[in-house]
């Protein structure tokens, strides 16, 4: 009775450590798929990896590489395509705003030369020179900002960034050691007796 409960205790143990690797090996993919880098570091070190698991998780990784790669246009990274068109957006608004600032100054210039020359000062003349300072002062860092935008947009960034991502767990999985049940048994599988 004993022996046979120790038997199943057994088993259920080396059954639970395989279903425990294949289920660590879906995380693997998961993470390659959702090109997470912290996951895919975190599960690696968390878990040792056999030969033909390693080769698997290196296609994936070489795979979505090469899909990240090919995404490096605006037409195929939304995100990218977005920003670019924020940007043009803010570009247009903010550069509009100064535009019209700029005429209000003019205008409260004019009419500051005109008390010069003894003239009454139109009511909206001192309004209208603060009134532009104020919309150049708010418009400025906007045009700064949507200026970023287009350009962090046009270089498609985030397109670029999740490439680098995509290489650099390709060189995690690479670098990668292996189990060393795996190894041995396949080395003394391969040596002649």
């Amino acid at each position: 009775m004993k022996k046979r409960l120790l038997i199943g205790f057994l088993y259920f143990l080396t059954s639970s450590v395989q279903l425990s690797a294949l289920f660590n090996e879906k995380k693997l993919l998961s993470a390659i798929e959702t090109t997470n880098k912290k996951r895919v570091e975190l599960l690696l070190n968390k878990s040792s990896l056999k030969e033909e698991n390693k080769s698997l998780l290196l296609k994936a990784a070489q795979a979505r590489r090469k899909e990240c790669k090919k995404n490096i246009s605006l037409s195929k990274s939304r995100w990218d395509c977005y920003t670019l068109i924020t940007g043009i957006i803010g570009t247009y608004s903010s550069c509009s705003a100064l535009g019209g600032s700029l005429l209000l100054i003019g205008y409260g210039c004019k009419e500051f030369t005109r008390t010069k020359k003894g003239e009454d000062l139109h009511p909206f003349g001192k309004m209208a020179l603060w009134g532009g300072f104020g919309i150049t002062i708010i418009s400025t860092p906007v045009l700064i900002g949507a200026l970023y935008l287009t350009r962090k947009g046009w270089r498609c960034t985030t397109a670029q960034n999740l490439f680098t991502t995509a290489k650099e767990i390709e060189a995690l999985i690479e670098a990668a050691p292996l189990d060393d049940k795996s190894t041995n048994d396949t080395f003394h599988e391969n040596t002649p007796l």
